[in-house]
């Protein structure tokens, strides 16, 4: 895994820490870098599913219907 680093600002922080927290229980803690690490596994499913069913076009872009 590469490592990478981003800026936040602090109620985006403090929010991934509090979604962090929730979801840790004792023995299993959850990191912020785990919640920002689903997160954006999520958004990229959902753009290439997108992709796939033809929505990812450019907004304007004709579609081709038959």
């Amino acid at each position: 895994m590469a490592e990478t680093s981003i800026y936040l600002d602090e109620d985006l922080k403090a929010d991934l820490d509090e979604i962090a927290h929730e979801r840790s229980s004792p023995g299993n803690r959850v990191s912020r870098s785990a919640i920002i690490q689903e997160a954006a596994q999520e958004y990229v499913d959902r753009h290439r599913s997108e992709e796939d069913l033809g929505e990812g076009d450019s907004p304007g872009e004709a579609t081709a219907q038959n």
